[in-house]
């Protein structure tokens, strides 16, 4: 493999890891795009697997990867949901009653472990997408954490 064609293949293999993180980019901004973190690595793997295995590899474990982490989050927001729910009809009942305030405080608690476990899923994929993108730098594979293969 020539040195140029081997430096573009690796660049394009960390594209397909760092293509993830353009949510984060898009969050600074106030802008929200639903499944942002699918796009570029979808983009980045249809238009550059053809060319070698190794952009396809990466391509294909980014990709499995933020499919993962999406549906991992949907399911954590849709028990975040119930839970809600739950606390509502719970504190709507209370209300009125002494038991009114440990709702409150219940109910506080857990908005800030929610918080705290979303906090945690996103420096979670940051971290292990940077390590992603160094591995594919220095022509190794990394398998993601967690990661369920559909691709």
């Amino acid at each position: 493999m020539q040195p140029n064609h081997d430096s573009s293949l690796r660049t394009w293999a960390m594209f397909c890891h760092l293509s993830a993180l353009i949510w984060i980019s898009l969050a600074l901004v106030g802008l929200t795009l639903p499944f942002s973190n699918l796009l570029g690595p979808l983009v980045v793997w249809q238009l550059k697997k053809r060319e070698s295995d190794f952009v396809d590899r990466h391509g294909r474990e980014s990709l499995n990867f933020q499919i993962s982490m999406t549906i991992y989050l949907l399911v954590l927001l849709f028990v975040a949901a119930v839970g809600i729910l739950l606390f509502l009809t719970i504190a709507g009942g209370l209300a009125g009653q002494d038991q009114g305030a440990i709702a409150i405080v219940l109910g506080i608690m857990g908005g800030l472990g929610l918080a705290l476990l979303l906090s945690i899923f996103g420096i979670f994929q940051l971290v292990v997408v940077i390590i992603a993108t160094v591995q594919a730098n220095n022509r190794s594979f990394f398998r993601y954490p967690l990661c369920l293969r559909f691709l």
